[in-house]
């Protein structure tokens, strides 16, 4: 059954931005701070683990592209590694499986 991820295991898997869009936020003035994005958020792990982290991360990389949704890959341990997306709420779980069905046509009912 699908499960909420580990935020801690998220934090150690998670990618530093690049270096120029970091740079493009530091050049353009802010009107009000900045909120950290997802910052309440949690994620949820809705798709059988990975061996690799490449096959992990172009998984993503197609979501992303149909989708518009963001997801993280989780190494759980070596060899094991998670595809999840961010949430805030109960309802956002079955609206996010449902926008990536209707994307993709992947059936996610009882997934992973």
């Amino acid at each position: 059954a699908p499960k909420p991820v580990d935020a801690q295991a998220l934090a150690a898997s998670a990618s530093e931005p690049a270096a120029e869009s970091v740079a493009q936020r530091i050049a353009e003035p802010v009107a009000e701070p900045i909120a950290e994005p997802f910052a309440e958020a949690q994620w949820f792990a809705f798709w059988t683990p990975f061996r690799s982290e490449i096959a992990a991360n172009g998984f993503v990389g197609r979501l992303q592209s149909v989708t518009g949704l963001d997801y993280r890959v989780v190494k759980v341990k070596p060899g094991v590694y998670e595809v999840a997306f961010a949430y805030s709420e109960d309802a956002e779980i079955d609206s996010n499986l449902s926008t990536i069905s209707a994307a993709t046509g992947l059936d996610l009912r009882g997934a992973p």
